[in-house]
């Protein structure tokens, strides 16, 4: 078949950096994302920025998140606004031809990061600009690939998922960057086995 009949189909590899876990009282700090073009195996355009926050939202942080992401009010004072990463990201997607229709995003742990994302770009003008709306997980497919091995996962970290496949870990400190740099040669391994 003439690839050049087949439409593209993109994934986008997407992960956040917090100041907590809950998505209602904590905020987005490090937001990172890149287009894979599952067709044609290229990569696409990267993101990658520091969100600026208050210092009352820094100071209210959760000091083990803080600790695993090593953020600090440094790094965040001079962050771009919610607004600026929200335009962004919403340019990257229309010049892209990002839609629910051909693309979908893939996150280590998608029920976190989308409730953070959808505090820089909200569900309805998601829903206006036809965002994606399933959100993959790596460790659901980690999951799969090995219960039809006839193991059961006891742990499904990212951490703990690329040791097993004997893929690059992401770096310490945590960051948004190196975690879709991991999650993506994750994902190639269980995709190429």
């Amino acid at each position: 078949m003439d690839s050049k009949n087949i439409d593209s189909q993109y994934l986008i590899f997407l992960d956040t950096e917090t100041n907590g876990l809950d998505s209602i009282s904590n905020v987005p700090l490090n937001i990172a994302l890149f287009i894979y073009n599952a067709t044609t195996g290229a990569i696409g355009e990267v993101y990658n920025a520091m969100i600026k926050c208050t210092y009352e939202e820094f100071k209210s942080s959760d000091p083990e998140a803080l600790k695993v992401n090593g953020i600090t009010w440094e790094s965040v004072k001079d962050g771009k606004s919610i607004g600026d990463i929200k335009s962004d990201i919403m340019k990257i997607f229309s010049e892209n031809k990002i839609t629910c229709s051909n693309s979908r995003f893939i996150c280590q742990n998608p029920s976190f990061d989308k409730g953070f994302f959808n505090k820089i770009i909200d569900p309805k003008t998601q829903n206006n600009l036809k965002f994606p709306y399933y959100w993959l997980d790596l460790a659901s497919m980690y999951w799969m690939h090995n219960v039809k091995s006839g193991i059961v996962p006891r742990n499904i970290t990212l951490k703990s998922i690329s040791e097993s496949l004997g893929v690059k870990p992401e770096p310490t400190p945590h960051t948004a960057l190196g975690g879709i740099g991991c999650l993506f040669r994750c994902y190639l391994k269980l995709t190429k086995v």
